[in-house]
């Protein structure tokens, strides 16, 4: 199984596509801060659930943001997870922000 990270998205590999996902735009998460984004540039398509992000690579594509280096995906169907921590002040969990 391949992984691929970057910030606080990870691209973990999957079998398959889910059935019900559909195309959207190659974001995959913007920065609230910044507004810099984790997007995929090249042969990529990215398909959202209503509680998930995937990402289908049919040939050369990199995951870039404006503050890493890109990173070469090789082919194949990936999950995205973003990273969320624990905010022990504020007893909650939230996703991880660049």
């Amino acid at each position: 199984m391949k992984m691929y990270r970057q910030g606080e998205v990870l691209l973990q590999q999957v079998k398959n596509l889910p059935q019900n996902a559909k195309k959207k735009d190659n974001v995959l998460a913007r920065g609230e801060a910044t507004g810099h984004r984790h997007m995929m540039r090249g042969q990529a398509q990215v398909f959202a659930t209503e509680d998930a992000q995937y990402v289908q690579v049919e040939g050369e594509s990199q995951l870039i943001h404006e503050e890493h280096k890109p990173i070469t995906v090789e082919e194949g169907i990936y999950k995205v997870v973003i990273q969320r921590e624990y905010d022990l002040l504020r007893d909650e969990v939230r996703k991880v922000m660049d």
